[in-house]
């Protein structure tokens, strides 16, 4: 069991279903992953021996790190969300991990094709947790 999923078992806001505690806890753990792995990809973009061709990459990688991150903390916080708010959040990280899965994938550097996959899987995990009925316990989206 990770440390994120002891957390969300012992919060006192775990009433939820166990579909929507594990869609949940995999949204995180994706984003993070993803976060980390735009950050990265961004970086060594950089290090390219000719970067200019790699803006929009860099560009997408930053703002879809970004977005992760805050979606990811987001979802961490389970007390009084704002269930309109996190569904938009959820919604724009989504299609930010799509922006960047596309543009990662017009690159053959192997950072890039690690990078377009990852964001495809953070994109799968948010498609499958907008499908959960309820998001926060006692609230639907």
């Amino acid at each position: 069991m990770s440390r994120i999923q002891q957390m969300m078992t012992t919060h006192p806001r775990t009433d939820g279903t166990p579909a929507q505690d594990h869609s949940v806890l995999a949204a995180i753990t994706a984003l993070t992953e993803c976060a980390q792995t735009c950050t990265s990809c961004a970086d060594a973009c950089l290090a390219e021996d000719d970067p200019s061709h790699l803006i929009a990459c860099i560009r997408r990688n930053q703002d879809c790190a970004d977005l992760c991150r805050v979606t990811a903390n987001m979802l961490t916080r389970r007390t009084d969300q704002d269930e309109t708010l996190l569904k938009q959040v959820l919604l724009a990280c989504r299609t930010a991990c799509n922006a960047c899965a596309i543009e990662c994938g017009k690159h053959d550097h192997p950072h890039c094709m690690i990078c377009a996959d990852v964001c495809t899987t953070a994109e799968r995990a948010l498609s499958d947790l907008l499908q959960v009925p309820s998001v926060t316990p006692h609230r639907n989206l």
